[in-house]
Order: structure tokens, then C-alpha cells, then sequence
């Protein structure tokens, strides 16, 4: 029984040593918790989630199968979860917050005055918005071939593919 209540003196006493010292030598003990601190934060990485841009066209399911069932990867679409009542920044601001890299498939959907085709908007919207927040590296674009290219993609990561033939960019994408 004594001892408990001397062990407890003891730790009191020493505490008491402490925080006199911390008083006497506030700067010693704030320049160790900054380098403590310092040493110890590292930036918390995302788990690997990848965004999946599309506009109309079906092809994008054979991608989202690719990257799901062949590369393992998961993988977050506009289908991915429902979105009834929720206003469309909201929920690009939540993927952006969790997605760590981006596949926009870019199809000839959308008509242009000279009678050619252009991907709709919200895919080149999805792709500036992701190479903005993700940084150019970490948004591949499949592109079918005679779709309007953008002007300011050159020698970005476009990977195009010929009519239905969307496998075609598989390999190249799985590189990424």
C-alpha cells in the first residue's frame, strides 16, 4: 500500500521538476516539439482511386471493366453512386477530393459547324478539371481517332483508338 502512495509522490515530484524546467527553458522544449513535429508529418497519401470520365457513348464500360476486374483498380464513375438531389460541383468536388488519377474516354458525340465531331463538353470540362488538380501526368485520355482534338493537348498522355476498337488503348493505358 505504500508503496503505490510513495511511487505516486515520486511521479509528482517529477512533474513538478518538469514543468519548472519548461518554465525556465520555454524555448529549448518548443524548438523539440517543432523538430518532433517536423520529423513526424508526413503528407497522408489517398488510397489509389481512380476517376472515370466519359461522355454517352458505352465504350466506357469496357474500360471500367478493364481497370476494374483486369488491373484491380478501383475505380469511381459518374454510375458509381447515386446522385439524385445532388448538385453536380458537389459531387465533382468530392471525387476530385478522392481520386488519385484520371481516365477520360473522349468520343465523338457532340456535332461541330464544320461537320466534324467533338467529345462533349463535360468530358473536356472533366479533363481540364482533372489535369488541374491532379496534374498532367495523372490524366490519360482515350481519344477515338476523328474526334476534334484540343489545342493545348499536345504531347499529353492521348491515347487514341479506331471505331468500337477501344482494347486497342488497354495496353498503352495500363502502363500508366
Amino acid at each position: 500500500m505504500y508503496d503505490g502512495v510513495d511511487r505516486r509522490a515520486k511521479m509528482r515530484d517529477r512533474l513538478n521538476a518538469l514543468l519548472d524546467d519548461v518554465s525556465a527553458h520555454p524555448e529549448h522544449y518548443l524548438d523539440k516539439l517543432a523538430a518532433a513535429s517536423e520529423s513526424t508529418s508526413k503528407p497522408i497519401s489517398k488510397p489509389p482511386k481512380i476517376f472515370l470520365g466519359h461522355g454517352r457513348n458505352k465504350l466506357w464500360a469496357r474500360v471500367h471493366m478493364y481497370l476494374k476486374d483486369e488491373l484491380h483498380l478501383n475505380v469511381e464513375a459518374w454510375e458509381s453512386n447515386p446522385r439524385t438531389g445532388l448538385h453536380s460541383v458537389d459531387v465533382l468536388k468530392t471525387i476530385l477530393d478522392s481520386c488519385t488519377f484520371a481516365v477520360i474516354v473522349a468520343t465523338g458525340e457532340d456535332s461541330t459547324a464544320d461537320v466534324g465531331v467533338r467529345a462533349r463538353q463535360n468530358v473536356v470540362h472533366e479533363i481540364g478539371l482533372f489535369q488541374g488538380r491532379l496534374g498532367f501526368e495523372k490524366v490519360a485520355l482515350l481519344q477515338l481517332r476523328g474526334v476534334e482534338e484540343f489545342s493545348n493537348l499536345a504531347g499529353l498522355q492521348v491515347i487514341p483508338f479506331h471505331d468500337d476498337q477501344i482494347e486497342a488503348a488497354f495496353y498503352e493505358l495500363g502502363g500508366h
